[in-house]
């Protein structure tokens, strides 16, 4: 595979006398990546399988209870919107749509609503996060870890405070420290997606004890604005 917007070239590789084959997209422990990092396949594959558990809930909905229902939905869906969403939760908007319209199905499903009733109330009631908010959890789950040691020895130093750039006593001395970006790749990177998201968070929930504690407080914030 050639990670390239518009590869005009022809590349002939051979490993023992065996001609390597140019995909487009290849499947990586779980993740589908393909040669523009649109995302596109991941999302296409992502979203047939949560087709079929939305289907399963719409049948299901006026024989199994409400509890059973949402459980269903955190067996068969909620994993694939949480699966590596730091990576591929670049994908356009468009693309992403698709997985939060199937989601909103699903919400719809579990609490009998009709077709275009909102779903605000309906995530709340369930105690559920909408996938922007889940995205989000797992990129602030990942900078808790960071900054707290819980991940391997290669991220001990992937986040720095203001305070250890400068000196300077001010408000935000103990937010994440955020590099000049000059790219757009800069811009939609993980490391820049957390270090904003990080700062806009509470103090409450940035200071928590474990990393338990942080996903909870971080949920029910989020749930709170719904």
């Amino acid at each position: 595979m050639v990670f390239n917007n518009r590869c005009t070239y022809k590349f002939d590789i051979s490993i023992d006398g065996r001609c390597l084959k140019l995909v487009n997209s290849v499947k990586f422990l779980g993740v589908y990546i393909d040669s523009k990092l649109s995302w596109s396949d991941h999302i296409f594959n992502t979203s047939s399988h949560i087709a079929r558990a939305v289907g399963i809930l719409g049948r299901l909905k006026y024989l199994l209870p409400r509890n059973v229902l949402r459980t269903i939905y955190l067996t068969l869906i909620y994993p694939h919107l949480t699966y590596c969403s730091g990576i591929w939760s670049t994908a356009s908007h468009c693309q992403l749509n698709k997985l939060h319209i199937l989601q909103k199905r699903a919400i719809r499903h579990i609490t009998c609503s009709k077709p275009r009733d909102h779903t605000n109330d309906l995530f709340k009631s369930l105690n559920l996060l909408k996938l922007p908010d889940i995205i989000k959890l797992g990129i602030a789950s990942f900078t808790y870890r960071s900054l707290n040691n819980i991940l391997p020895d290669y991220f001990s130093d992937y986040f720095s405070h203001n305070s250890s750039i400068h000196d300077y006593n001010t408000r935000q001395s103990t937010f994440l420290h955020q590099d000049t970006i000059q790219t757009s790749s800069q811009h939609s990177s993980l490391r820049n997606r957390a270090i904003k998201l990080w700062n806009s968070l509470p103090y409450s929930i940035t200071h928590t004890p474990s990393i338990q504690s942080f996903r909870r407080n971080f949920s029910r914030h989020f749930i709170g604005t719904y």
